[in-house]
């Protein structure tokens, strides 16, 4: 029995992206999503379908092409600096708090908040509420970058 083409076959699905664990990535996939005149570049269809989730958005698997940050929509993940703490931007942030996903920005030096994600920084800036020396919601702090 010949076992070169059987191997030869499960070198080429890993290769190109079949086989393997599961958690399947098609490098040729590049899907565009718009929101709120935003265009998303996707580079797989899990990032694709959960930036299109109306119902529950989370674009920040992908990328944007502006380099207007007061007018780009804020994908970054907000970092933490230890389990319950984390430091907002001035380009900000997002983070998934136990009561939901906020978008931060910091404006000289004052934190602020609003509910959800897909928000750029201008509209967090002007509509966001403002917490002059950070927040603590449900165990975690959330305070400007130094």
């Amino acid at each position: 029995m010949n076992k070169f083409p059987l191997v030869a076959i499960a070198m080429l699905l890993n290769a190109c992206g079949g086989g393997g664990s599961g958690d399947s990535f098609n490098s040729s996939f590049n899907g565009e999503v718009t929101v709120n005149g935003q265009k998303y570049q996707c580079p797989s269809q899990k990032t694709y379908d959960a930036c299109s989730n109306s119902s529950n958005r989370d674009c920040s698997g992908c990328s944007t092409d502006s380099s207007n940050t007061d007018n780009s929509v804020i994908t970054a993940a907000c970092t933490a600096t230890s389990s319950s703490i984390y430091q907002i931007t001035q380009n900000g942030c997002t983070i998934n708090l136990s009561t939901g996903k906020q978008t931060g920005v910091c404006v000289a030096g004052s934190l602020r908040l609003l509910s959800g994600t897909g928000f750029t920084k201008a509209q967090v800036s002007a509509q966001g509420v403002s917490f002059v020396s950070g927040v603590r919601i449900n165990g975690v702090t959330l305070s400007c970058a130094a």
